[in-house]
């Protein structure tokens, strides 16, 4: 409990820091040198810790996944043939149910392991889907979004068949003409969950309403509990709570939205201001 990681990279190094007292003290457990073997992934985009042992990281500049079964000591890299990164494919969300099921989606498929990535099987997309966000409903059912950002309309893999369906059908499009898209999504428990997200405005390309949305049901049905329009600002693209009731949001140029109460209310908060310390250009996960 209280055991924290960040994945950093930084010239020349990628590092991950261990905290195993809520953030007060940090060790180095890992750092490679990627300028020496000129190795070409190390860009960090999307990690995950199962436990004290089992630790993944994912890069933005290929498809493939570094795996550590020895606490971050060493790492072995494991590659995918499906199309690259420079043809247009990449890695949009990469998430560990456990020690042996995972899930990586690419912008043409989701790659499926049910041994730790000793083996894998590959199921294209039925419909045109940007890989993320997405969540296991289960060990067999993965629930991902249609299009990152852009809707919050969701759709479910059978993980067994590689069959499609639609699963939630999203919010109404309102009088501004824009839909709603969510960005994140994390449950507190097998039921309940929240995403976070927003909303274009005027065609500014910017997602000037933020938005947070609850669900009691595993995500067959989503209500919006916060709604409100922050201008010349993006929406929160990650969101994590401590337990059922703490939460935080964030996205870019230091936006922090944060609820006490389950996400009946959420507030922001100015990082110079209410926060003594930041870290920037970091993955951070939290691992009780």
């Amino acid at each position: 409990q209280n055991n924290i990681y960040a994945f950093i990279y930084g010239l020349p190094y990628t590092k991950i820091y261990k905290s195993t007292d809520t953030g007060e003290t940090w060790n180095t457990i890992y750092k490679f040198n990627y300028k020496k073997p000129l190795d070409t992934l190390f860009r960090i985009a999307h990690c995950d810790v199962v436990d004290a042992g089992n630790i993944y990281m994912s890069y933005l500049d290929g498809i493939s996944l570094d795996i550590s079964s020895d606490s971050g000591k060493t790492f072995i890299r494991k590659g995918f043939k499906v199309r690259s990164r420079k043809a247009g494919n990449g890695i949009s969300e990469f998430k560990m149910l456990n020690s042996r099921i995972g899930a990586i989606a690419t912008g043409d498929e989701l790659i499926v392991t049910y041994d730790n990535w000793d083996g894998h099987k590959i199921i294209p997309y039925k419909y045109k889907l940007s890989g993320r966000p997405f969540y296991f409903l289960d060990s067999t059912h993965i629930v991902i979004s249609k299009t990152f950002g852009y809707t919050d309309e969701l759709v479910i893999c059978d993980l067994v068949t590689g069959t499609w369906s639609d699963y939630y059908t999203g919010t109404p499009i309102d009088s501004t003409g824009f839909p709603k898209g969510m960005t994140e999504i994390v449950f507190v428990d097998d039921s309940t969950g929240f995403a976070c997200g927003g909303q274009r405005y005027e065609g500014s390309g910017q997602a000037e309403i933020d938005i947070m949305w609850k669900t009691t049901d595993k995500g067959k049905c989503w209500d919006i509990v916060f709604e409100n329009k922050y201008e010349a600002s993006f929406e929160a693209t990650t969101i994590a709570f401590e337990g059922k009731a703490h939460g935080i949001a964030i996205g870019d140029f230091g936006k922090i939205l944060e609820t006490v109460d389950s996400g009946k209310t959420w507030q922001y908060i100015t990082p110079n201001e209410d926060i003594d310390h930041t870290i920037a250009g970091a993955t951070i996960i939290v691992n009780d």
